[in-house]
C-alpha cells in the first residue's frame, strides 16, 4: 500500500510517499481503508511511529471508531475530530468552573474558526 513516511523531522519536505507494509490484523482493531486524513499542528510533534492515518489503510483500536457522521463527505470528517473535542473541552471545562452560559471572552459563535463553529 502507499503511505507517506517521515524520513526526518521537519516540514512536508521530510515525507515521502512510498510503498510501506500494510497494517496486520490485530484482536481489538479494525483495519480502516483513508479516504481523507486531517491534518491538525500536533501532527507536526508526531514522531515517524505515529503517521498511520496517512496512508491507504490504518489499524484504529475497536474502541476509537466512530460512525462518519450522515451528510458529511470524507474531507470534512477527517477535518472534524480537532475542532470537535477541543470545542468541546471548551464547553465541558467552563461548565465545570460555572462559566456557562458563555461570556463575551469565549468562542465566538459567528465561527471565525472551525473550534468556534464546533462549539457552537
Amino acid at each position: 500500500m502507499r503511505g507517506y513516511v517521515l524520513d526526518r523531522y521537519g516540514d512536508a519536505a521530510a515525507m515521502t510517499l512510498r510503498e510501506v507494509p500494510a497494517p496486520a490484523a490485530a484482536a481489538g482493531s479494525v483495519l480502516i481503508r483513508v479516504h481523507a486524513a486531517g491534518l491538525n499542528p500536533i501532527d507536526a510533534r508526531v514522531d515517524k511511529t505515529k503517521l498511520g492515518a496517512f496512508a491507504d489503510y490504518a489499524m484504529v483500536s475497536e474502541p476509537l471508531v466512530a460512525k462518519m457522521p450522515a451528510g458529511l463527505d470524507f474531507v470534512q470528517a477527517a477535518a472534524l475530530p480537532l475542532a470537535g473535542l477541543t470545542g468541546f473541552q471548551v464547553i465541558d471545562t467552563r461548565t465545570s468552573r460555572g462559566l456557562w452560559p458563555p461570556s463575551p471572552r469565549s468562542p465566538d459563535p459567528g465561527g471565525r474558526s472551525m473550534t468556534d463553529t464546533a462549539t457552537f
